[in-house]
């Protein structure tokens, strides 16, 4: 699977995010694509696990008041 499709569709949703306030500015595309991938790569002990680091890595890209 190519990049393309995905940075097509993401990209403007991250844009979005970040032009309502709900996303950091200084996030790029890429950054989260490191993050979903560094997330997605790993090997939970427990589906809670994985909610509780999935959860993490959510607010580090919420913008924060």
């Amino acid at each position: 699977m190519t990049r393309e499709p995905l940075a097509g569709t993401g990209r403007p949703l991250l844009e979005r995010a970040q032009d309502a306030g709900e996303a950091r500015a200084d996030v790029t595309f890429d950054d989260v694509l490191f993050l979903v991938n560094g997330v997605s790569g790993a090997n939970f002990v427990q589906e809670a696990q994985r909610d509780r680091v999935l959860a993490m890595a959510l607010d580090g890209i919420k913008a924060h008041e």
